[in-house]
C-alpha cells in the first residue's frame, strides 16, 4: 500500500469512530443537522481527588462560613441550629439578607443573641444570588471560606471535614462535598447516586457545598452577577476552574437539601435551571439540534416533562441575553462573523473572536464546513459567544428578533469569500440601514 493510500485510511478509521452510527454527532448528520459546538470543551483539565474523610477536630485554621437567605422565615431556624450543632465551629458566619420582606434578618438576629456563633448580617436590595454570595466573601475576615445555604441542614461534620481537607491539601483552590435530601419523594430528580457516580472530573459542585480560599476567590471576580437567579454556580466554577490546578471533593462533608415536595414545585425548578442554561450559554450545545428543529417545525415535545420544562426556561433564557449583555454587562458591540471553517479548527479565527470577547463584545459566529476539530479547550469567556451551523442552525429572523433594538451596534464580517454569506450578510446591512 502506497503512503498516500495508508495516511487515506488512518483518516478514514479516525473519522470513522468520531462519526460511528450510533454517535450522537452521526445520528443528527443522518438527519441532516450538525452541532458546531462538537468539540468544544469548557472545562480546563486539572487534577482531581476525591476522598471520603472524617477529620479529627484538631489544629485548624479558622474560617468563615457564608449564606445568602432571602425570604426564609418559614425554616431558617433549622439552618442556623444545624450550623450552631457543627462539630467544628466556624469564626464567623456572614449572613447577606437580599431583601426579605418576611423578617428573615431579625430572625436571624435574634437567634444570634444567644448563640455560641459569632454572626454577622447584611442587608441588600438584591435580585442576585451571585451579589450575596460575593459581598459575603469580601466581608469575611479569614482566608478558608466555606460555602451553605439556607433551606439546607449542615450534617454536623460538615464544616469541620470541608476545612480539614482544605488543610490537608494545601494546594487545593476548592473542595466540594455532596448533598442528600431531606425529602425522599422526588429524590431521583435532583440528587445523584453518589455510590455509583464516577465522573469527578467533570463534576460541577453547587454553590451550596463548596469551599474555597478567598485571596484566588477574589483574583478571579467571584460568581457571576450577571444572571437573573440560576446558573450562577455552575458558571463560577467553569471560571474558577481555568485559575485551578487541583480540586478535592470529599463524600464525608454533605448537607440535606430540603428539595422541591411537590411535582408542580419540581416543573418550576427545572424550568427555572433552563433559564439559567438559556441566559449562561451552558444549554447551547445541548439543545442545538433541538432548536433546529423546532424551528423547523419538526420537533416532538419530549415523553418527560421535566426535560422539556428545562428547554422551555432554556429559550426564555436564551430571549434574555441581548437585554442582559448590552443592559447589564454592557458589552460594546454585536459582532456577527460568517466563516468557511468551524471556529475551533481555524486558529486565526479563534484568536480573533478571542480578543473580540477580550475587549468585552459579543460574537455570534456562522461557519459552513462541517469539521471534526480535536477537543479544544475554550480559554476566554464563552458566555459572549454563539456558534451556528450555516446549513442548519442559522436563522437571520432569529438573529433580528433577539439583537435587533441593538442593530445600532452590529458589525458584519466575512472570512474568505463566499457569495451565499455576502448575499445573507447584505440582508442583515439592508435591514440595519431601513430601521
Amino acid at each position: 500500500m502506497s503512503t498516500i493510500k495508508k495516511i487515506k485510511s488512518i483518516v478514514k478509521r479516525a473519522l470513522y469512530k468520531v462519526t460511528k452510527e450510533d454517535s450522537p454527532m452521526q445520528i443528527a448528520l443522518n438527519e441532516g443537522y450538525y452541532n458546531p459546538y462538537e468539540g468544544m470543551k469548557l472545562l480546563k483539565d486539572i487534577k482531581v481527588t476525591l476522598i471520603d474523610k472524617d477529620y479529627e477536630v484538631i489544629n485548624q485554621e479558622p474560617f468563615s462560613l457564608i449564606t445568602p437567605v432571602k425570604n426564609e422565615a418559614d425554616d431558617i431556624i433549622l439552618y442556623l441550629n444545624s450550623i450552631e450543632n457543627q462539630k467544628l465551629l466556624p469564626d464567623e458566619v456572614i449572613i447577606v439578607d437580599g431583601g426579605s420582606n418576611d423578617g428573615t434578618p431579625s430572625i436571624i438576629r435574634d437567634f444570634a443573641m444567644n448563640s455560641k456563633v459569632k454572626f454577622k448580617v447584611i442587608e441588600i436590595n438584591s435580585k442576585s444570588i451571585s451579589e450575596q454570595r460575593n459581598l459575603a466573601i469580601k466581608e469575611a475576615q479569614n482566608e478558608l471560606i466555606v460555602m451553605a445555604d439556607a433551606g439546607n441542614i449542615l450534617d454536623e461534620n460538615y464544616t469541620k471535614n470541608m476545612v480539614g481537607t482544605l488543610m490537608e491539601f494545601p494546594d487545593a483552590e476548592l473542595v466540594g462535598s455532596i448533598f442528600y435530601a431531606v425529602d425522599e419523594k422526588f429524590a431521583d430528580h435532583f440528587i445523584y447516586g453518589w455510590d455509583g457516580f464516577g465522573d469527578w472530573q467533570n463534576y460541577l459542585p453547587a454553590g451550596k457545598t463548596m469551599a474555597v480560599r478567598r485571596s484566588i476567590f477574589l483574583s478571579m471576580g467571584g460568581f457571576p452577577e450577571f444572571l437573573s437567579f440560576t446558573g450562577e454556580d455552575a458558571l463560577f466554577d467553569i471560571f474558577y476552574r481555568n485559575i485551578s490546578t487541583r480540586w478535592v471533593f470529599n463524600k464525608a462533608a454533605f448537607v440535606y437539601w430540603d428539595i422541591p415536595r411537590t411535582w408542580e414545585d419540581c416543573l418550576k425548578k427545572f424550568y427555572s435551571y433552563g433559564v439559567g442554561a438559556g441566559e449562561n450559554h451552558m444549554g447551547d450545545s445541548g439543545y442545538y439540534v433541538r432548536q433546529v428543529k423546532m424551528r423547523q417545525g419538526i420537533y416532538a415535545p419530549d415523553s418527560i416533562p421535566i426535560t422539556d420544562q428545562m428547554y422551555s426556561g432554556y429559550l426564555f433564557g436564551r430571549e434574555k441575553r441581548a437585554e442582559i449583555e448590552f443592559n447589564v454587562r454592557n458589552v460594546n458591540n454585536l459582532i456577527v462573523i460568517f466563516s468557511k471553517n468551524q471556529l475551533h479548527v481555524d486558529s486565526a479565527a479563534w484568536q480573533k473572536v478571542k480578543e473580540y470577547i477580550q475587549n468585552n463584545n459579543k460574537v455570534i459566529f456562522i461557519s459552513h464546513l462541517r469539521q471534526f476539530p480535536a477537543e479544544k479547550h475554550v480559554d476566554f469567556d464563552f458566555t459572549l459567544l454563539e456558534l451556528y451551523d450555516f446549513r442548519s442552525g442559522f436563522s437571520i429572523e432569529d438573529l433580528l428578533r433577539r439583537y435587533g433594538r441593538f442593530v445600532s451596534k452590529m458589525k458584519i464580517e466575512i472570512l474568505g469569500d463566499n457569495e451565499v454569506f455576502e448575499s445573507t450578510a447584505n440582508v442583515i446591512r439592508n435591514w440595519r440601514e431601513h430601521k
